[in-house]
């Protein structure tokens, strides 16, 4: 069939080839990806795709956002000052990750760890080649065929010679050879995609087999953070300038400001009281790109906190309502306004493609879900929430007597959530959302819920607050010189105070249904501890989940390769595929087949471990 270059992802020119090899004489040159997929169309949220929106309400047919691998929190920036921090050779790693798929039909593959090889792991590596061996693959197969939670290996090498991360024509081939065997001879379960590391950027790829031919499909390589992620090439955002930033430029600077507007995706979870307000800093802070999910009518009384709202919107959708007042505040933005419930096939697919959900929903049930999508799909999180509490004296006069608010920070792989935090609570999501009517009742007439049909007291000075507080921790997130704080409480009703609340994520419990959080199988003097103060200088990085690599958790290249043990003759040669000798060497056991049970499938992937020239001691620490 036709295949056809995804409009996303430009074919390296001449020069980007120049540039890659500069200074060096390689018989391998940048090549785009050969055997692209056809692009797809589908009805997508506007506005969250790669391509910019003409229409900036509802939804309209567009090709389906580029296929991305993100990484928790930490692990890309951990990964490659491992694997780049010898630059005299290449390195090579394995990711394990879950296939994830939107309604919408962006494909995302969410990376849980990375394995490093260790020594003897490595059979040769030079300058312009590396050649893993053939039991460290077999290994990390076997591993990907027994746990339930990974379904994709990624390959990850390094071009140290290049600043630019560009595929060889060497890596094409060797590439969609194992892809071929990985199909069609060990399990056509098992999905594999590729990331080469330059100096400054990279480049990454999906695989699959369509009519007995490996195909790629260009994907974004995306951290949690701006600040982590890496340029990927084929998808560089620029910075949008504008006038009106002038003076936030003075305060942020402009590095800061321009990873803010490059093409940021914020998804507000709620338009309310809160999110009103949230749109609107939003909007004057610089973010350009914005999405909206509320199912909501504007009434009357919403009118003393809604910002941007007047008495002739009273009855029109909250989300058009706050389109428009964004339009006003700055023309030219993008807003995708939805109103749909948050558990709506088109605002899972919204979410899942945003670079941070906003959430300030009003009940338990909604929470959770929009937390549920951003932990399927990796989307950090920031959630906003305000309490009043009004008790009458005798005389029947109301009397505050709490009136707070609460900012929680959630990046994928930091190890906790909301509910791990008692922030939703499961009789309250089974109250407000199970499908048999009795059994939500059941839940309140024997008082696991209360409340339920009580209108909260809400004024707008409170929510203004949380909200700025809210928008202030997201833009943190783009500043070399914050401190991360997880979670920053506001209290006024005691004299007013702000301040970091460590002392939840003290208390964190040992496991979690929501997140996967799971401690309960540590030694209690080796269970993981909780964030604290000193863990998070700028950048709050979370403990990367790796496995081998020396003792260091640096990659660890077999003894003798290095260039010392390389003559230049030799590193001028075409470089030895990665993966196809690894699995296809004739000398090599026979390849798994895909049928069986998994336990059988893992022993015969295991047996590989047993050759003669299977490294000995553990592949990984």
């Amino acid at each position: 069939m036709e295949n056809i270059i995804h409009p996303d992802f430009p074919t390296a020119t001449p020069a980007d080839a120049r540039s890659a090899a500069a200074d060096v004489t390689h018989p391998c040159v940048p090549s785009s990806c050969e055997g692209q997929a056809q692009a797809v169309s589908a009805t997508v949220p506007a506005g969250m795709t790669d391509a910019p929106a003409p229409d900036t309400h509802g939804t309209q047919a567009q090709s389906v956002p580029a296929p991305e691998i993100r990484f928790p929190q930490g692990l890309l920036r951990y990964l490659r000052d491992a694997l780049l921090s010898d630059t005299r050779e290449e390195h090579f790693a394995l990711l394990l990750a879950r296939r994830e798929q939107s309604p919408a039909g962006q494909v995302i593959l969410v990376v849980d760890e990375a394995q490093l090889p260790g020594n003897g792991d490595i059979e040769s590596s030079a300058r312009f080649h590396v050649r893993p061996s053939r039991a460290f693959i077999a290994s990390v197969l076997a591993e990907v065929q027994a746990r339930p939670d990974v379904d994709c290996i990624v390959d990850v090498h390094t071009h140290p010679f290049a600043a630019r991360g560009h595929f060889s024509g060497v890596d094409d081939e060797d590439e969609r050879t194992f892809c071929r065997c990985l199909t069609e001879e060990v399990d056509e379960r098992i999905h594999y995609a590729s990331i080469v590391l330059g100096t400054t950027s990279c480049s990454a790829r999906l695989w699959h087999m369509e009519d007995g031919a490996a195909i790629c499909t260009p994907a974004r390589v995306r951290a949690q953070t701006a600040l982590e992620t890496i340029p990927c090439e084929g998808f560089q955002a620029s910075a949008v300038p504008c006038e009106m930033l002038a003076r936030a430029e003075l305060a942020l600077g402009v590095d800061t400001l321009r990873r803010m507007t490059a093409d940021q995706r914020i998804v507000l979870a709620g338009a309310g009281g809160i999110g009103s307000v949230l749109a609107e800093m939003l909007a004057r802070s610089g973010f350009t790109r914005i999405g909206l999910i509320d199912d909501d009518l504007l009434e009357v009384t919403n009118l003393n906190r809604f910002a941007g709202g007047y008495h002739e919107d009273v009855g029109k959708p909250k989300v058009e309502v706050i389109a428009r007042h964004l339009e006003r505040i700055r023309p030219g933005i993008e807003v995708t306004a939805l109103q749909q419930r948050v558990d709506s096939p088109e605002a899972e697919s919204l979410m899942a493609a945003a670079d941070w959900v906003l959430l300030s929903t009003d009940s338990h049930s909604s929470r959770h879900a929009v937390q549920q999508t951003c932990l399927r799909y990796a989307v950090p999180l920031i959630s906003a929430g305000v309490n009043i509490s009004v008790e009458k004296d005798d005389a029947g006069r109301p009397h505050i007597t709490d009136q707070s608010g609460e900012v929680i920070v959630i990046r994928y792989g930091d190890g906790f959530c909301l509910t791990c935090l008692g922030r939703i609570a499961p009789a309250r999501v089974a109250a407000e959302s199970h499908p048999d009517p009795a059994v939500r009742q059941g839940l309140v007439e024997r008082g696991y819920v209360q409340g339920m049909d009580v209108k909260e007291p809400a004024v707008m000075p409170l929510n203004a607050v949380v909200a700025a507080q809210t928008v202030q921790a997201l833009m943190d997130q783009y500043r070399e010189d914050a401190a991360h704080e997880p979670i920053t409480v506001y209290e006024s009703h005691d004299g007013g105070r702000m301040y970091a609340d460590w002392e939840s994520l003290a208390d964190l419990p040992l496991h979690c249904f929501s997140c996967g959080r799971d401690l309960s199988r540590e030694d209690e003097g080796d269970a993981e501890e909780a964030p604290s103060r000193q863990d998070t200088e700028p950048g709050g990085e979370a403990t990367p989940q790796m496995a081998g690599g020396g003792d260091d958790g640096t990659p660890c290249p077999a003894e003798g390769t290095g260039m010392d043990a390389c003559p230049q003759e030799d590193s001028q040669e075409a470089a030895p595929g990665m993966f196809a000798d690894a699995v296809m060497d004739e000398d090599a056991p026979d390849a798994v087949p895909a049928s069986g049970e998994t336990a059988g499938i893992q022993r015969d992937l295991s047996s590989l471990l047993r050759a003669d020239d299977a490294p000995s001691g553990d592949l990984r620490a």
